[in-house]
Parts: structure tokens; C-alpha cells; sequence
């Protein structure tokens, strides 16, 4: 006769029978490692390798861009050239050395602008101003605008007086160095350069923020 108890504990023993643990479950000792594929480097190297594909990508979508728009420029759009000749241009050269010369010549307006004039000049250092857009320009300021719309010149003062008129005057870069050995003197504790000049006169220019303007054609 089967024991009652017996039996019930032979039935555990067979519901276990597959289980090569048997009673010790949780023992993780037993247990099968994991994968290659599924370890912690390895999800790293996923991280790593994902970057690298999305930064290939952003590149690839860049160089595209690029190709359908064909790179972007920047241009300076310079002045209108003024293509008339200037009516003094042929005009002999004339003396004008004192402040009434000036005011002649400015007062004259358009009708003297070419004329070519010697006179004594007493600059500061030389800069490059920026040509006003939207406007016009004579040929001669036009010859020294670089690719940027500027032109290089100087402040200059027509005579050594308190009441001086202002002059600016561009340099061409022929003759930079000549107006650079040009004598210092001291006018009113400042420093100017004394340059006897023969010298174009374009007069009142838009383009360079209304400024007279004259264009330095020697050094004497």
C-alpha cells in the first residue's frame, strides 16, 4: 500500500526531474553568460558606431546642399560709374595755392571738375574710406575703388590757417610712397605731412559722404 505522503513527495521530485538545479533557482552562478552582442561593450560600440553614422550623414546633406546652390558669395555693390568726361580734364594746369583759389574752385561747381590745379597740402596719415552705395562716381575716384568699395586717401588742410578748408585727397597706390616721404610739420600741436601737390579736382562727391575731393596726380 502507497503511502499517501510518499506519493506526493515522489510527484515533486518528477516535476522537478527537468530542472538541473533542482531546488536552487536562484543560484546565478548556473546560469548561461550572455551573448557577445548583448554585453555592456558591446552597446557602447552600438553608441559610438550610431554617432558616426549621423555625423556621415549631416556631411552628406551639406556637400548636397552646397552642390544644388553653388556656394554662396558676398559682393559689395559699388557706386555707378559716371562715364562723362569731365569737363576740365583738358584744361592747362593752374596755380592755387591760397584759400581764395579754393573757394573759386568750389564755387565754380561742376564746370572745373578735372581741372588740375598745383597747390600745397598739409595731410594727416593715409585710411581707406568707403564708397557711399547707391550713388555715382567719376572715372578717376572709380579706378581706385578695390573689390570692397574702398578707396585710400588722406585728410588734408588747403593751407596752414585756423580757418583752412578741408580737402580729402585720394592717393594713388603709385604714389603712396612718394606722399609718405613727404616732410612733417607741426600745425596747431598737430602732426600733418606738407605735400606740394599737383593735384585733379573732382569737388563735392556724394559717394564719399560729400566730402571736396581732389585726387593726387604728382609730388612736386
Amino acid at each position: 500500500m502507497t503511502d499517501q505522503s510518499g506519493t506526493e513527495e515522489t510527484g515533486v521530485r518528477t516535476a522537478r526531474g527537468g530542472d538541473r538545479r533542482g531546488p536552487e533557482r536562484r543560484r546565478v552562478d548556473r546560469r548561461a553568460p550572455p551573448p557577445l552582442w548583448r554585453r555592456p561593450w558591446a552597446y557602447v560600440a552600438y553608441g559610438v558606431a550610431g554617432a558616426i553614422v549621423l555625423m556621415l550623414a549631416v556631411r552628406g546633406m551639406g556637400r548636397d546642399e552646397a552642390a544644388v546652390t553653388g556656394g554662396l558669395e558676398t559682393t559689395t555693390a559699388l557706386p555707378a560709374v559716371d562715364t562723362t568726361v569731365l569737363p576740365a580734364a583738358r584744361a592747362p594746369v593752374q596755380q592755387a595755392n591760397s584759400v581764395g583759389d579754393y573757394e573759386r574752385l568750389l564755387a565754380q561747381g561742376e564746370r572745373v571738375a578735372g581741372q588740375r590745379v598745383r597747390t600745397v597740402l598739409y595731410c594727416g596719415p593715409m585710411r581707406s574710406v568707403t564708397l557711399v552705395a547707391g550713388t555715382s562716381i567719376s572715372p578717376p575716384i572709380a579706378t581706385l575703388a578695390d573689390p570692397r568699395g574702398q578707396v585710400p586717401g588722406a585728410e588734408c588742410k588747403w593751407g596752414t590757417g585756423a580757418d583752412a578748408p578741408d580737402l580729402f585727397l585720394l592717393v594713388p597706390p603709385r604714389l603712396a610712397i612718394e606722399f609718405a616721404a613727404t616732410r612733417e610739420v607741426e600745425i596747431g600741436f598737430m602732426r600733418r605731412r606738407r605735400v606740394p601737390a599737383e593735384v585733379e579736382w573732382i569737388g563735392r562727391s556724394d559717394a564719399l559722404a560729400l566730402r571736396i575731393v581732389g585726387v593726387l596726380t604728382a609730388v612736386r
